[in-house]
């Protein structure tokens, strides 16, 4: 592309991206990236994102200017994308992506995971990256279609304002300062309110979290209102800094930095997503719970440094072989004093947590009834079926086919 083109074609894709949050990138005809606005990073275990462009680019330089491209790869990422042309042909194109269709996460989780073969352990990360995805329905992939199509056949046109007007209000200073005592009380209360919040949170308490959010929500409209300027922008800022506030709390409570990391990014995404106070306040509450299961499902804050990295290493690595001689190679840590204080602290042995961790995935896997129990055992790090039958029914006292019927 000249510097011209692109420079038409880079604004037009910053539109796009600033006006509907989607992913915008702008690639030459052989998919090499010339430009991107993008929220969202693939991760690695799904594959490099420059083979899709690669794909979309040699199915777009053998159509016609007026038709666009509904992609979906190997994983179920979908996108959106339109060639770009000028008077010598085709010379890249314009990508809207990624997002999805309207699913469910956890199974359309569990399927790409076991149709390629991918480790269970990141079964977690890949709920939070489908999650954090615009879901768009057929009518909105035409339109999205119809829009690339008309920009990059039709050029960039810098909008002007028709005219501009401003009023010089009368400033009543008694107003001003009891406006001042107003947002100080607020502000008081707002930080009283959210350090009771993280403290639940940290303990993952929910229950605790409900009895905040009411008072929460109030404070958000109110402190809205006293900003001049955009109130979903006022109350945009602070859902962020509750965002950061909610990892702080998870974090002290021992979960890996990880699943902070995925949970943080979506929820950030979402928020700027949000375009009514209604809908944030929704946010809000589903970012506090998410955080309370997070900390139930991955806190390991009560054990000490060696107990928690092993828990740590187990938990994401479930699909792996997973032994005390492994762990504490992989660790540096001496066998019998890990073995030692990961039953202290824990109260149960390491093969006796690793089991329970599995049996967990287990019936996840085995409510959904969407693969054979053969495949699940493989998924879990079990080479012998049978052996994992006898495993699970000492767990659950049912075997896998009965717990799926009775599910």
């Amino acid at each position: 592309m000249t510097d011209d083109i692109h420079d038409d074609f880079m604004k037009s894709s910053r539109i796009i991206h600033h006006t509907t949050k989607m992913d915008v990138t702008l690639t030459d005809r052989k998919g090499k990236i010339m430009q991107q606005y993008s929220n969202h990073a693939i991760p690695s275990v799904l594959g490099r994102t420059a083979d899709d462009y690669v794909y979309i680019n040699g199915v777009l330089i053998d159509e016609s200017p007026n038709k666009y491209l509904h992609y979906t790869n190997l994983y179920g990422i979908e996108y959106i994308a339109a060639g770009v042309y000028r008077s010598d042909g085709y010379i890249g194109a314009m990508i809207i992506g990624p997002f999805i269709s309207g699913i469910s996460i956890l199974d359309f989780v569990q399927e790409v995971i076991a149709e390629n073969n991918l480790p269970i352990g990141e079964r977690k990360e890949l709920e939070q990256f489908y999650q954090s995805l615009s879901v768009l329905d057929e009518m909105d992939t035409n339109h999205f279609g119809n829009l690339l199509v008309n920009l990059v056949t039709g050029g960039y046109i810098e909008a002007q304002p028709a005219g501009t007007s401003a009023t010089h209000p009368v400033i009543d200073y008694e107003q001003v300062e009891l406006t001042r005592e107003e947002y100080k009380e607020t502000i008081e209360k707002r930080y009283h309110h959210q350090n009771k919040m993280m403290e639940a949170i940290q303990r993952g308490d929910k229950e605790g979290v409900e009895k905040e959010l009411d008072t929460m929500m109030d404070i958000f409209v109110g402190f809205s209102d006293r900003i001049p300027g955009s109130p979903i922008r006022s109350s945009k800022n602070m859902a962020l800094v509750s965002n950061t506030s909610f990892r702080v709390a998870a974090e002290n409570s021992g979960v890996h930095p990880i699943y902070l990391h995925i949970i943080s990014e979506r929820f950030a995404i979402l928020i700027e997503k949000t375009d009514t106070l209604t809908n944030l306040k929704k946010l809000i509450t589903s970012m506090a719970n998410e955080y309370c299961d997070l900390v139930h499902s991955f806190s390991t804050g009560g054990y000490s440094p060696h107990v928690r990295k092993a828990m740590d290493h187990i938990m994401m690595n479930l699909g792996e072989t997973l032994t005390l001689s492994g762990i504490s190679e992989k660790l540096h840590i001496n066998p019998s004093y890990l073995s030692r204080k990961f039953r202290e602290e824990t109260g149960i042995s390491m093969t006796g947590f690793i089991t329970e961790k599995r049996m967990d995935e287990a019936k996840i896997y085995l409510r959904k009834r969407k693969h054979s129990i053969t495949h699940i055992a493989l998924l879990l790090g079990f080479n012998d079926l049978n052996y994992f039958s006898r495993v699970f029914k000492k767990h659950t006292g049912l075997s896998p086919r009965r717990y799926a019927a009775k599910a």
